[in-house]
């Protein structure tokens, strides 16, 4: 485009000039020639075909289409930076719509996290298992009664020293305010517990007495009853905790 708008230049100055050198050479030929017509004298061959080419008016539009080009050419820039800028914005309101998707794998993330906490929740219940297993021993031995056996049981007026006084089988009634049931136990497991005498009478209702044992292998202890006036044959029983019997015995009440 510069080599054709050069060589138009070019040819518009060569065609000015030849112009202005016609006008001159008429000039002369005037100053010349005053007295002659002016229709006799001839223009030259080549400067009449230079008057009639209209070359410099068709290379005016040449000279200025470099010009309109880039402006053609900005234009056109304006028009792809306005698409490019649209093209922005469609992909903006792809990101937009697209960002509304994540909360939903955020969610989906949640869930996945609330289920991975389940393996915690086991490790904590298997951590208490050593304690289960404790608790378990404790009631283990809580019932456990240890195995106690009767050495003897024997009947008094009276305890004194940790033994019965003048032990008897008959008591009169007339004479008898209360009657001690003597025990002695043998505790080998040497664990305290409990035991109970139940005063059995011939007639009437019966009672009952707890007594402790302490965690010795011998154990001795008594209990008592408060005006056996029914006359007859008593019975005294001896339950462990578990109400297994240990042993009985009798003792008799007269007038």
């Amino acid at each position: 485009m510069q080599t054709i708008a050069r060589a138009t230049l070019r040819f518009a100055a060569s065609s000015l000039v030849a112009a202005f050198a016609l006008v001159l050479v008429s000039g002369c030929n005037r100053d010349k020639d005053k007295g002659a017509p002016a229709g006799s004298v001839d223009a030259p061959p080549a400067l009449a075909k230079a008057a009639e080419n209209p070359a410099p008016v068709a290379a005016l539009p040449a000279t200025t289409g470099a010009p309109a080009t880039r402006d053609t050419a900005k234009a056109d820039h304006a028009t792809n930076d306005a698409s490019d800028d649209g093209a922005d914005e469609d992909v903006a309101a792809d990101d937009e719509e697209r960002s509304d998707e994540p909360p939903a794998k955020t969610s989906r993330s949640k869930k996945k996290r609330s289920k991975s906490k389940k393996p915690g929740v086991r490790k904590r219940a298997s951590s208490n298992e050593p304690a289960e297993h404790e608790a378990d021993n404790d009631t283990e031995q809580a019932d456990h009664v240890p195995v106690l056996r009767v050495k003897r049981i024997q009947f008094s007026p009276s305890v004194k020293g940790r033994e019965p006084v003048e032990p008897e089988e008959t008591f009169s009634a007339a004479e008898l305010d209360k009657v001690f049931a003597f025990i002695e136990l043998t505790n080998e497991e040497k664990l305290e517990t409990k035991v109970v005498v139940t005063f059995i009478p011939p007639m009437g209702a019966h009672s009952k007495v707890t007594l402790k044992v302490g965690d010795k292998a011998r154990w001795r202890t008594w209990a008592q009853r408060k005006s056996p006036k029914a006359v007859g044959t008593w019975k005294v029983v001896v339950h462990d905790e578990a109400g297994r019997e240990l042993g009985h015995r009798t003792f008799e009440v007269t007038e």
